[in-house]
């Protein structure tokens, strides 16, 4: 009887020694599967607080705090804000899309957005070309003409040029609804007590002057395309 039983009982053990095995085999994948994740783990757990877009922002536009929001991104990426105050009120210098982080580089003060200190580029559209216009200063309705200001040009022409004589000088309209993308000194070499500034324009091509040529405008202001 006791022969039997002893033989019995080695299957059992055995059996036993397997299933131990196996668990203890599973625990340690378990183990170090969690060791390996425990960075990313902790780097979806973690991160800093920016502020992001809430939504799409185009180009040009002042921002406001309802279009921004705060999430946790690691790492967090250079020149970023933490505190959505710091950037409402800011101009966008490009589109933002919804969810990306709103960086120093992305955004500029309002009031100047294609400023030469704050921007490296005007956003001048494909088919389009910026224009230098020497010119006094001009006071429209609202006061000076600014960043971002729409306006109509004039020329003033004498009829000389076109071999009319006598001559006598016309005003036409060569352009509407010109975006202003810069103003500022003219150069440095204008005469003492004259106040003279250049306005940087965008138009679609210097030769859609509607009833003046290309060689008569530019000899009139002596544009600078860009």
């Amino acid at each position: 009887m006791s022969i039997a039983t002893s033989v019995l009982a080695r299957p059992r053990r055995g059996r036993l020694y397997i299933i131990v095995g196996a668990v203890l085999a599973v625990l340690a994948f378990a183990l170090a599967a969690g060791i390996a994740s425990l960075p990313l783990l902790q780097g979806a757990s973690g991160g800093t607080r920016v502020v992001v877009a809430s939504h799409d922002i185009k180009a040009r536009t002042v921002i406001q705090a309802s279009d921004l929001t705060l999430a946790s991104i690691n790492p967090a990426p250079p020149q970023d804000f933490t505190v959505v105050g710091q950037v409402a009120g800011k101009g966008a210098r490009v589109d933002i899309p919804a969810g990306q982080a709103v960086t120093g580089n992305l955004v500029a003060p309002s009031g100047d957005l294609v400023s030469s200190s704050d921007i490296a580029y005007l956003p001048i559209p494909k088919g389009w070309v910026a224009v230098t216009v020497p010119t006094g200063e001009q006071v429209g309705v609202g006061g000076y003409v600014q960043v971002g200001d729409r306006i109509t040009m004039l020329a003033t022409m004498n009829t000389n040029a076109f071999g009319q004589s006598p001559g006598r000088n016309v005003v036409l309209t060569v352009f509407r609804d010109i975006d202003v993308l810069r103003v500022g000194p003219a150069n440095s070499g204008t005469s003492a007590g004259v106040v003279t500034s250049s306005l940087t324009v965008l138009i679609p091509s210097v030769s859609s002057a509607t009833g003046v040529g290309p060689k008569d405008v530019d000899g009139r202001w002596h544009f600078t395309t860009h």
